[in-house]
């Protein structure tokens, strides 16, 4: 019995300081947990004093530095609808261009078919039918009756009174007309009669720069000067 309470006795003795060191550290793990509990206590309140103050300074800034939030808000707003107006203003401009680009090319065509359609009229009154005939003819001055000028005795064959070409069509009686030489007959009043001039005077001319045909009518054997020819001098 004696050897038995021999050999349990020093393992009953580790088994106690065992537990002795395990109550020990708890006690000491408990100490300090406490200890951190209590801290972060203290440490919260005041933390979360000092963010609300640095909210309050927030706001007193924002009401000093700008006292009328509204009115920033409304400028916003004004310049938003400003960039919408614009952008439709330039939409529309970006039309406008191109419907007048349009115009401009139909005005161009438009120009063009009636400046052809008068050369057209104008070559129509020149030129005479392809079936009728034309005929030059010479005749002498023109002779004048009351407002109306008009040459007559008209030759086929050029003679020494011949001042003035015809170029006749019996069929439709019409007939265009020029001077042969107008520095021969400028001086002649009775000549003028069937000639128009641009430029300098006639006296004075030195050059013909430019001969226009005049229009006559036939009434009977005597071809009526309509519009007279047109001479440019220089």
């Amino acid at each position: 019995m004696s050897n038995i309470s021999q050999y349990y006795l020093p393992i009953i003795g580790v088994l106690i300081i065992i537990i002795m060191l395990l109550v020990a550290f708890l006690l000491s793990l408990r100490n300090t947990r406490k200890n951190d509990s209590n801290d972060n206590g203290s440490c919260c309140p005041s933390s979360y004093i000092s963010l609300e103050k640095h909210k309050e300074v927030l706001k007193m800034y924002k009401k000093t530095s700008n006292p009328d939030n509204s009115k920033y808000d409304e400028l916003q707003d004004k310049y938003y609808k400003a960039c919408e107006e614009n952008r439709a203003l330039e939409s529309q401009l970006a039309e406008f261009k191109r419907s007048n680009s349009e115009l401009e090319e139909l005005l161009k065509k438009s120009s063009a078919g009636r400046e052809n359609a008068f050369l057209t009229k104008e070559a129509e009154k020149q030129i005479p039918p392809k079936n009728e005939t034309q005929s030059i003819m010479y005749a002498s001055f023109p002779r004048s009756a009351g407002s109306r000028s008009y040459f007559s005795d008209l030759s086929e064959n050029l003679v020494d009174d011949s001042y003035f070409e015809l170029k006749v069509s019996l069929s439709s009686g019409k007939a265009t007309f020029k001077p042969l030489d107008f520095m021969k007959i400028r001086n002649y009043d009775p000549a003028m009669a069937a000639i128009l001039t641009e430029g300098v005077k006639p006296n004075l001319a030195v050059s013909i720069i430019g001969i226009e045909s005049g229009v006559a009518h036939m009434e009977g054997k005597d071809w009526i000067i309509d519009v007279p020819a047109k001479i440019k001098l220089a």
